[in-house]
């Protein structure tokens, strides 16, 4: 089946605000006298906090007396702090310029409330390139769960199976591989060292997508089988890899 869309992921796929929240909650961790259990915090990359939430993690574990919603806060502006420094990922503004002079459908899925991309897709002005945006204000549930995959494709009038995926969590490829779509993981510096389960395509860079190649791949690919309950092992990393701060 010919291709007629690609989906990118926002966080972490666009631009990287993975690594920066990551951070900002391993500063707020230590600042507490805590470390941030990375296999629990894996939980929540790509999902929102439905697993896990780091914030009450902290807060009740340590039992802190200081005010939730300021302290949220502090790390919000950090994290805002730490992306305002980041660019978009490598070879993103070139596979946006190439979908749309192929005639491509182009959409934006996030696990991020509209509020927290918007800056940064004004700030870079590719906004203009997405024929549809689709957030966590949008859904009822997140990844792992297809919802905002399946809700984009529909938006965009297409088949499960005429869109690409970009993704860069386990979590989020899974959601998309759920939907049904052909998936292409491209992990950022948080990701690398997480256990990816089963999908189309891995690349290290969006450098390395050529859009004509993997108009072939999707064409000649063949449908995935498997048991959701067993696809994707996203929680037990053995060793985070990724050097972060």
């Amino acid at each position: 089946m010919m291709i007629k869309a690609v989906i990118f992921d926002f966080g972490g796929t666009v631009l990287d605000t993975e690594t920066p929240r990551y951070q900002s909650f391993l500063e707020a961790y230590r600042q507490q006298g805590a470390e941030l259990d990375w296999s629990l915090y894996a939980q929540c990359i790509g999902t929102g906090f439905q697993d896990f939430n780091p914030y009450e993690d902290l807060l009740g574990r340590m039992k802190l007396p200081v005010q939730l919603n300021a302290f949220r806060d502090a790390i919000r502006s950090r994290c805002a702090e730490l992306t305002e420094q980041e660019q978009l990922r490598p070879g993103v503004m070139d596979a946006l310029v190439r979908a749309k002079a192929m005639g491509l459908k182009i959409g934006l899925v996030s696990s991020l409330p509209r509020r927290e991309i918007d800056p940064y897709l004004q700030k870079w002005g590719i906004a203009p390139y997405f024929d549809c945006i689709r957030t966590a204000d949008d859904a009822t549930r997140l990844a792992p769960d297809p919802e905002l995959y399946q809700q984009a494709v529909r938006m965009l009038g297409v088949n499960p199976r005429q869109a690409a995926a970009i993704e860069d969590s386990p979590a989020g490829a899974e959601a998309a591989m759920l939907a049904g779509m052909y998936t292409v993981v491209v992990p950022n510096a948080t990701t690398a060292g997480m256990k990816f389960g089963h999908c189309h395509a891995r690349l290290d860079s969006l450098d390395q997508l050529e859009l004509p190649e993997l108009l072939d791949r999707v064409q000649g690919a063949k449908a995935m089988v498997y048991e959701p309950a067993v696809f994707w092992n996203r929680v037990l990393p053995i060793e985070h890899e990724a050097e972060v701060g």
